[in-house]
């Protein structure tokens, strides 16, 4: 028997007593949503650190053909090793040791080599140590969501038996509401009344997002981190001068399923931000959904291009500054007026589907099959990074190498973190709904 199944005919007791529980699951998500913010904080330590990493793979393929550097050349090797050093306790002096003597020599590069080494590593425990938190959000989300689901359908039993005195139609009147319960529902215009329509689209236009995110969004990122692990085997048996042909027909099937990454149904705007081209939806309250596309490559080799294309793809989610109504003093308590009972049990009615599209995604697993194909392409990459290393192969081919590898990275979080911020908003917006509900009864 479902969930579902179970959440029908409340007796007054029991609903007061999912309202205490789901009291104590506001602070558990409260601590779910820090770890959240300390994942992204690990993603963008990662995109810190693989874009270091990934200069400096193409820096010592360049510097390690210069046999006989120029003053103006060891001034630049100079300049690349102190950008990489920032942030770091080390002096680039220890990633390139006797630079100031190498005028006219060849610039050693095994220093930068093994600052690659340690950079990767850390990498890896960074990705792992973001996958630990996002594991550790969902887990406390799972757990709140048969709950929320029971007060929603007990707010909307009450509603319904309220027919005698509040008719199809009848306007509920005016209820006072928390200024907070209201941020996700209204946008930087609000004057502090808001009402049922305003509160109920809002709510409406959200869940075809939740939907993609939970349930098509992890099967198509699925496929193509599949298609990468498969490419990456590939590799281990490919002669090195073969390397770049695979390595562009990896880039190419990426960007082919990279397009595909937007929701059916919804028409997301194309526009530029900076120099990106990216595809845009808003959202209600000023959330945004932006989708940016692979920088144009004029680069001949492959490794380039897939840094390029590693660099700037990514599926984020943020809001604009100046949304979310008047900023108001705290506990500051609003209007809520024109709320008829059929925008009532509209209301509930999607929230409730908010819930069983996070538990959609809960009960296929995809968390589940995300850390197991990641693992599999970081296991693929590493044996392949086992097997070239030591066979010394020309820095070329190990920048081609890396760049390969470097895919595992770009799924592990750039696009990967999306889900856990839209789970959050998810749940935000479902407590919030049912804290304005709570009080039409």
């Amino acid at each position: 028997m479902s969930d579902q199944d179970n959440d029908v005919g409340m007796s007054d007791d029991e609903f007061q007593n999912s309202l205490e529980e789901i009291a104590e699951d506001l602070c558990s998500l409260v601590d779910g949503y820090s770890e959240l913010s300390s994942g992204i904080r690990d993603s963008e330590e990662i995109d810190r650190l693989n874009d270091v990493a990934m200069g400096l793979e193409q820096f010592t393929q360049i510097g390690g053909r210069i046999k006989d550097a120029r003053a103006t050349e060891v001034l630049m090797a100079g300049t690349i090793a102190q950008l990489a050093c920032a942030g770091t306790n080390l002096t680039y002096g220890k990633l390139l040791p006797g630079l100031e003597d190498s005028v006219g020599k060849e610039i050693s590069m095994e220093g930068l080599k093994s600052f690659l080494t340690r950079a990767w590593t850390l990498i890896r425990e960074t990705l792992e140590r973001f996958w630990d938190r996002m594991r550790n959000f969902f887990y406390r989300i799972f757990g709140a969501i048969p709950r929320m689901r029971r007060v929603l359908t007990g707010i909307k039993e009450r509603l319904n038996k309220r027919d005698a005195e509040l008719l199809e139609g009848r306007k509920i009147g005016k209820k006072i509401v928390p200024l907070t319960s209201l941020e996700l529902f209204v946008n930087k215009s609000f004057q502090g009344i808001a009402t049922g329509k305003m509160i109920n689209d809002a709510v409406k236009e959200l869940s075809p997002w939740i939907e993609f995110f939970m349930t098509q969004y992890p099967k198509k990122l699925n496929e193509m981190i599949a298609s990468s692990t498969s490419y990456l085997d590939s590799f281990s048996t490919t002669m090195t001068k073969e390397m770049d042909d695979l390595l562009l027909k990896m880039n190419k099937d990426f960007l082919a399923r990279y397009a595909g990454l937007t929701p059916s149904g919804v028409v997301m705007k194309t526009g530029v931000s900076a120099v990106m081209k990216v595809r845009r939806a808003h959202l209600p309250a000023g959330w945004l959904i932006e989708i940016e596309d692979a920088r144009e490559s004029k680069h001949e080799h492959a490794f380039l291009k897939a840094v390029d294309i590693q660099t700037s793809v990514s599926v984020k989610m943020f809001r604009l500054l100046g949304h979310g109504g008047k900023a108001g003093k705290p506990g500051q308590m609003v209007e809520i007026n024109s709320f008829t009972k059929s925008d009532a049990l509209s209301m509930c009615d999607s929230l409730i589907n908010m819930c069983n599209q996070l538990e959609k995604f809960e009960r296929s697993g995809w968390d589940k099959k995300y850390e197991e194909s990641i693992r599999a392409l970081k296991q693929a990459g590493d044996n392949l990074d086992s097997i070239y290393i030591k066979r010394e192969i020309g820095t070329i081919y190990r920048s081609t190498i890396r760049s390969a590898i470097n895919y595992a990275h770009l799924y592990g979080h750039r696009l990967s973190g999306i889900q856990g911020q839209m789970a959050r908003h998810a749940m935000q917006t479902i407590t919030n709904g049912v804290t304005i509900l709570r009080r039409l009864l």
